[in-house]
């Protein structure tokens, strides 16, 4: 309970200075040292992306532990349209499957297979640097042989910040809230009545070449019963390289995810490497695509703890 609640105010309050920056200069300073200033047009872009999963279940009462590697596949895109007053309005959405059928270890009906989020950000801009406003996301599930009405989703809500420190480092912060829209097999389980914080940087190496580092915690009340409440953390570390002269990106990535229903002692922890190949539309560079308001997408953890919730029981 301590770690939950530093955690909460640590993003808390590093969502509170973010958003003191944005607006505390609502007109751009002529004198800025960033070449790249925010000029509105319709950026986005579309990625396909693949990897392998290794999985591994630990029940801490009785040690029991069981792990498993197998393949996963995804595809994500998303849309900025820029609005009147320097608003910025985004649609993002993403699809992801995961072969659990195919290890012995893991072939349960309660494994997760299907799962896909969309979401919606409206930004403000502030000035070429800074950029505030919310998010809503919605993310259902599917599990093997599982009836949908089964199954269990999340809608969430919440704040975002965007700041360039300066032209080659932008850092961002999502706060919010989640709770689940749909049952499930059981009423009491899910991810019911969740806070999730999210925060990143992306340093651009170059024009053509990207570094990013994406850290986030959720938690919940209620996730595997009524006492039962739910914990998670994840952290990913990606790079982008732009092709020259193309609006192709190849990414490499990793990734890791522990999900974790306390009372009961059942964890889950899933340690990912991808790699992925990313199309751009509306920016000649990954700097200016972000100066333009390119989508970092929505929480993950609320819906991927979602599609753990049965197995975990």
């Amino acid at each position: 309970m301590k770690t939950k609640k530093v955690s909460t105010a640590f993003f808390g309050t590093l969502f509170l200075i973010a958003a003191g920056v944005a607006t505390a200069h609502p007109e751009h300073d002529s004198e800025s040292s960033s070449p790249i200033s925010f000029e509105p047009s319709i950026v986005g872009h579309i990625s396909l992306e693949g990897g392998l999963n290794h999985v591994i279940e630990a029940n801490g009462d009785n040690g029991f532990v069981d792990e498993a590697t197998i393949p996963f596949s995804g595809l994500n895109a998303s849309i900025t349209l820029p609005t009147s007053n320097n608003f910025l309005m985004t649609v993002d959405g993403d699809i992801r499957w995961d072969e659990f059928s195919s290890a012995d270890d893991f072939d349960n009906s309660d494994d997760p297979e299907w799962q896909f989020n969309v979401g919606l950000h409206v930004l403000k801009q502030f000035n070429d640097d800074s950029r505030a406003g919310a998010f809503f996301a919605y993310g259902d599930t599917k599990s093997q042989n599982e009836p949908t009405d089964d199954e269990y989703d999340v809608l969430m809500g919440g704040l975002e910040v965007h700041h360039f420190l300066y032209d080659g480092l932008m850092v961002y912060t999502q706060l919010g809230y989640g709770q689940k829209v749909r049952d499930g097999a059981e009423e009491v389980q899910g991810f019911s009545g969740g806070i999730v914080a999210r925060s990143g940087a992306t340093y651009f190496m170059s024009e053509t070449s990207t570094i990013n580092v994406d850290i986030e915690f959720a938690n919940t009340h209620s996730y595997i019963d009524d006492t039962d409440p739910g914990r998670f953390f994840g952290a990913t570390l990606a790079y982008e390289k732009q092709w020259v002269d193309s609006p192709i990106l190849m990414s490499l990535f990793g990734r890791m995810d522990h999900y974790s229903s306390t009372d009961e002692g059942d964890d889950v922890d899933e340690w990912q490497l991808g790699v992925g190949l990313k199309y751009y539309f509306g920016a000649g560079s990954q700097v200016e695509a972000a100066r333009k308001g390119a989508s970092i997408g929505t929480p993950r953890l609320p819906t991927r703890a979602s599609a753990w919730t049965e197995y975990l029981d």
